[in-house]
């Protein structure tokens, strides 16, 4: 209902209204959380369900959502947890192995991951988030046709979640091909026109084709629902930065990439650097690097 920026933060009023006059609503809950992560808040999305949780230790979707959330800041001990702790109650949950398969790729645990991920398609070879993960596995290992095949799979399971096909874009980012990737993110967002991951995959393929002026459009159309995306922000200041020639929008963006994003994070320390190389207002900007690949699209929370 709520998609752009000030739409978000009407979101977030009413449903922080809502968990007031129901405490109770493990549904509203996990909407507060997701509003507040798309938002940029995860600190509060992930405090606020580990709240609930903690007063609800039943509540194993809301669990199962705080594991993503958690995982997705870099909080993976606590997502092993979190997630081990479904597992003892529903040990045939496929998507929850994946996920903590995922936690412990995210610690540098290749082997567990794997194992994990096995596990998984031993129990249900149709799972698509086990694939998906099976998929991200073989990215770290730096297959990215197994990837792609792996992708393809969780997308045969599941044709109602894009997250496989825009992360076999993303393959066909990393390869280069940008306009079979600029193809693969269009057919997403032909179907689901608000899919941030598609959104930024099809603003790198753009700028990887030189149809900057475009890419531009992208990246605002993204930025204009998240607001504080950082991977849109950061894309964006380089494409004026190095092809539209105005280093003080170049400047303004990376500020807040630097501001916004953690400690230690490449994404900062890019920004960073670019602050550095961009010198004074009338300095020039430095070439840009390749176009990044985004990173690997999470599935959408559960409704």
């Amino acid at each position: 209902m709520f998609t752009r920026s000030g739409e978000l933060a009407k979101a977030e009023e009413h449903l922080e209204a809502a968990a007031a006059a129901e405490p109770e609503s493990e549904q509203v809950a996990v909407a507060l959380c997701e509003v507040r992560r798309r938002r940029g808040a995860m600190k509060s999305a992930a405090e606020g369900l580990e709240a609930f949780c903690k007063a609800h230790p039943n509540a194993l979707e809301a669990r199962a959502r705080l594991v993503v959330v958690l995982r997705e800041a870099g909080r993976n001990d606590e997502a092993i947890v979190h997630a081990r702790f479904i597992l003892a109650k529903r040990p045939l949950d496929d998507a929850t192995r994946a996920e903590l398969a995922l936690a412990h790729l995210a610690k540098g645990e290749r082997d567990v991951a794997e194992l994990l991920v096995s596990q998984a398609l031993k129990q249900n070879p149709k799972s698509a988030a086990a694939w998906r993960a099976q998929g991200l596995v073989a990215l770290q290992k730096g297959d990215d046709a197994e990837a792609f095949r792996s992708f393809e799979k969780a997308a045969e399971y599941d044709p109602g979640d894009t997250t496989a096909r825009v992360n076999m874009g993303n393959v066909l980012l990393r390869a280069g091909a940008f306009a079979e990737a600029e193809k693969a993110f269009r057919q997403v967002l032909a179907t689901t026109p608000t899919d941030e991951g598609a959104m930024l995959g099809l603003a790198i393929s753009l700028r990887g084709l030189k149809k900057h002026d475009e890419a531009r459009v992208t990246y605002e159309k993204l930025l204009a629902l998240s607001p504080r995306h950082l991977a849109a922000t950061y894309g964006l200041g380089v494409l004026y930065a190095d092809h539209l020639k105005d280093p003080s929008k170049a400047r303004s963006l990376f500020k807040q990439v630097a501001e916004d994003a953690p400690k230690g994070s490449p994404l900062r320390a890019d920004a960073e650097r670019w602050l550095k190389d961009l010198g004074d207002a009338n300095g020039p900007p430095k070439p840009a690097p390749p176009p990044p690949t985004p990173p690997p699209s999470k599935p959408p929370a559960k409704k």
